[in-house]
């Protein structure tokens, strides 16, 4: 997540949250000013990163609700390999 949060703020915008899930897929990063992410979305979206490019989309406001990621535990979300065993 650190680095992320580097990266992010590298191209100038002021991280204000990151979620990352177990599976490392995909990240949602939230800034503190509506301005600041549009100017570091445009910076970053297709650049590489760990040599992958970087798809970036917009979110909506809802998708980071601290509500919500304060009563997610860890040890409730489902690991992939138990998924794959149940089907």
């Amino acid at each position: 997540v650190n680095d992320l949060v580097k990266l992010f703020s590298s191209k100038g915008g002021q991280v204000e949250d990151v979620l990352l899930p177990p599976s490392r897929s995909l990240a949602v990063v939230k800034f503190k000013f509506p301005n600041e992410a549009n100017l570091t979305f445009k910076k970053l979206a297709y650049t590489r990163y760990q040599y992958v490019p970087l798809y970036l989309e917009w979110a909506p406001l809802s998708a980071i609700n601290k509500d919500i990621t304060k009563d997610v535990k860890l040890n409730e979300i489902t690991p992939k390999e138990d998924v794959e065993d149940e089907i």
